[in-house]
């Protein structure tokens, strides 16, 4: 059990920790984009980006680099975070950038790779 516990516990407290980051790191993000949505260049869009390594989900992996216009329900039913120790985040993109240089590409999800990661 010891030698369990040793193992374990390292993991464990690191995920938590890495979860709780990007968590506040995301609603600290969300909250500029409330901020900026009234001023004179607003956040207009938001690409999702994942870290693309063993630990990101089959979610995350589809929904990497797709761009998606704030005013779609999906941009805050779908943020990142969506699982434990998830490490995406999106990135946004303000008024003023060319519109051609941010195409609107996302599209909803499969069902079932929502109902299979997503914890909100």
């Amino acid at each position: 059990i010891k030698q369990v516990f040793e193992n374990t516990t390292p993991k464990y407290f690191k995920n938590q920790a890495l979860t709780e980051s990007v968590e506040t790191i995301n609603k600290g993000r969300q909250d500029i984009v409330e901020t900026l949505t009234g001023g004179d260049n607003p956040v207009v869009a938001a690409m999702f980006s994942a870290i693309l390594d063993k630990d990101t989900c089959e979610l995350c992996y589809w929904c990497d680099g797709r761009i998606i216009d704030i005013e779609n329900p999906e941009f805050y039913e779908l943020t990142p975070g969506l699982r434990g120790a998830c490490r995406c985040w999106w990135i946004y993109l303000l008024e003023s950038m060319d519109p051609r240089n941010r195409p609107i590409t996302w599209e909803r999800p499969p069902q079932d790779l929502i109902d299979k990661y997503n914890t909100n």
